[in-house]
């Protein structure tokens, strides 16, 4: 069983973004006009607009589907209109775990190439996913000398955490992170109902119990709490910029609710759609700012294939 609750805990944040996506998507028109940013359920705004209102927050996240190259894109002009306005800024990424802060900040000093810095931070090994689709972000830090902090954590961590619940975690790591803030209802019950449907998938015999699910909510938590800990902890020297899967960040379930509870409520949270994401009433509480950004997702790279568990881990 805590094999098998380690695997859902995997595909979990896939599958929370496409629920959430989905939850109102029963229409036919856009939710956006690609190009256009827009407020949930309401007005279309201006970059500009939307820039100013982000700078004034000491938090700014940026959500992404990992795949995508048009999300990334969008995210490099974001993030560069955003150091326009506040150049001493640090970004902050679910890329990469706590473990490789010593690599990040020597690509921030300039001290590596792009092979060293991808063989250093294990890249097929912690994420995956085709570089080129993060080289431009990465070479835009590198160029400006910004700081860049790792805000994950080793995948044994959630393992540990899947299978033997929150007093599994590494002493050291528990103590940084704190007691996380319990879910809201609505988060608790979204992830309720993918742990039944993939409950029924189970061979004969396995039978699930309150436990089991509880650990799953756990896991969950370590991923939107190690992430809020890494932005918290350093924003109190300046504006961060989060980078990461838009599942950590819609309707403020995420990411949002354990910055809240870190006592960081200046954030400002944009997510990007689909191109093709339909829906018929956008939810005002999505996120701040929602953006179907030009251009469609990078073709598959027929060299490029990360491993199954890293492909299904990744992709929040």
């Amino acid at each position: 069983m805590k094999n098998q609750i380690g695997l859902f805990t995997a595909a979990l944040t896939l599958t929370v973004t496409v629920a959430a996506a989905n939850a109102s998507a029963n229409g036919t028109d856009s939710c956006v006009i690609p190009g256009h940013w827009q407020v949930p359920g309401g007005e279309v705004v201006s970059r500009a607009t939307v820039i100013e209102r982000a700078s004034q927050a000491q938090v700014v996240l940026l959500g992404e589907n990992h795949d995508d190259a048009a999300h990334h894109r969008w995210q490099l002009e974001t993030l560069a209109a955003l150091y326009r306005t506040a150049p001493g800024l640090s970004v902050g990424v679910e890329m990469f775990p706590r473990r490789l802060q010593p690599v990040l900040d020597a690509w921030s000093r300039g001290e590596l190439d792009e092979a060293a810095f991808l063989e250093q931070t294990e890249w097929q090994k912690t994420w995956g996913m085709a570089p080129e689709l993060y080289m431009p972000i990465w070479r835009f830090v590198r160029d400006h000398r910004i700081a860049l902090h790792a805000l994950n954590v080793d995948r044994s961590e959630v393992r540990k955490v899947s299978g033997g619940g929150w007093q599994a975690l590494d002493p050291t790591l528990a103590a940084e992170l704190g007691t996380p803030a319990a879910p809201v209802a609505a988060y608790r019950e979204g992830l309720r109902e993918i742990y039944d449907a993939h409950m029924t998938h189970l061979p004969e015999g396995h039978k699930p119990t309150d436990g089991d699910f509880e650990r799953f909510v756990e896991a969950q938590l370590l991923w939107d709490r190690a992430m809020a800990a890494g932005i918290a902890s350093q924003s109190a020297k300046g504006m961060v910029v989060g980078i990461m899967g838009s599942g950590h960040i819609r309707f403020g379930h995420g990411v949002p609710h354990q910055l809240r509870d870190l006592a960081v409520s200046s954030v400002y949270s944009l997510v990007p759609l689909a191109a093709d994401e339909v829906c018929e009433d956008l939810s005002a509480d999505l996120a701040d700012v929602v953006v179907a950004p030009l251009g469609g997702p990078a073709a598959a790279d027929p060299h490029h294939r990360a491993p199954a568990g890293q492909r299904q881990a990744s992709a929040s």
